[in-house]
């Protein structure tokens, strides 16, 4: 991902300046310990075993994988080809990172996080395996995480389209929307995808990455709009809740359904001015109709 840092404006109003910094969120910075203590364990392991060994293990290899070794792809992730590698993906993440985790809430998430990182290693090894087949090109392990911080990109591009973004860029700060940042990376992958099928950088695994995110977070925003996705339940949470649904139906007695106190009234209201409509939950979103509709009827 050779965006080398970035600096995004508040989705909630507020723009932040290029040099400003986000606060990271429990998850995002879980992520980034993660992540940059397995580049150190990497460095240890490539002095001791050398570099083609473990990342012949530990990163996505067609050979490999076929063998039956599949943590591969979950493996690879954590895995970088040097410094800069694992710097511009963790600014990545670290900036556009802890908007998503907000809307997404921190289980939905991790799973997002690693749904588009599965998908853009799976996407990988379809193209590779093609190009080794048309080309005769030489196959190398796939490694590093751009695929699932592309697919957070993505995500915020979805969900703020018109948010101003900064990249820095050759050492020139560029200003544009979220969204015409995920359309120029993603062109520019695809160009780069025909014109370089056979290089070293993995643009497969960025676009499969850049697509995750957009289709999941479209599909999450039609179905927060409908009012069934929950803030704090994942997706395998989603599939149990549906099923019980089927199940069973709960009647609400007309006299329990008071309408909210103004202190709760109130909470809810400061909960969106801090973080947005999205972060609402169902029965909160009830609430807050209930009392509109109440001073509605004065």
């Amino acid at each position: 991902m050779p965006l080398p840092r970035y600096s995004v404006y508040s989705p909630h109003g507020g723009g932040s300046n290029f040099f400003s910094l986000v606060s990271p969120t429990r998850t995002v910075k879980l992520l980034l310990i993660i992540t940059i203590g397995a580049f150190l364990v990497q460095a240890i392991a490539e002095r001791m075993w050398g570099a083609g060994l473990t990342r012949g293990i530990l990163g996505l290899n067609i050979y490999f994988f076929k063998s039956g070794m599949l943590w591969q792809i979950g493996t690879y992730m954590f895995m970088h080809g040097g410094l800069w590698h694992l710097l511009s993906n963790m600014i990545g993440l670290f900036f556009f990172g802890p908007h998503i985790e907000r809307a997404f809430g921190p289980r939905r998430f991790i799973q997002f996080y690693f749904a588009a990182g599965v998908a853009a290693g799976l996407g990988w090894l379809v193209i590779d395996l093609g190009a080794m087949m048309i080309f005769g090109s030489p196959h190398v392990p796939c490694i590093g995480a751009s695929g699932a911080v592309l697919g957070i990109v993505a995500a915020f591009g979805t969900m703020y389209p018109r948010q101003q973004v900064t990249i820095l860029f050759l050492f020139i700060p560029i200003t544009m929307t979220a969204r015409t940042l995920v359309i120029g990376y993603t062109v520019v992958t695809i160009l780069m995808l025909v014109t370089d099928a056979q290089g070293s950088v993995a643009h497969s695994a960025h676009l499969f990455g850049l697509l995750t995110g957009y289709l999941y977070t479209k599909k999450f925003m039609e179905n927060d709009a409908r009012g069934r996705a929950p803030q704090d339940h994942g997706m395998i949470d989603d599939l149990l809740q549906r099923f019980r649904r089927r199940k069973f139906k709960i009647v609400v007695p007309e006299s329990s359904r008071n309408a909210p106190s103004e202190k709760e009234t109130n909470r809810i209201l400061e909960k969106i001015s801090q973080r947005g409509m999205r972060s609402l939950t169902r029965e909160e979103r009830r609430a807050l109709e209930h009392a509109s509709n109440n001073q509605d009827q004065v």
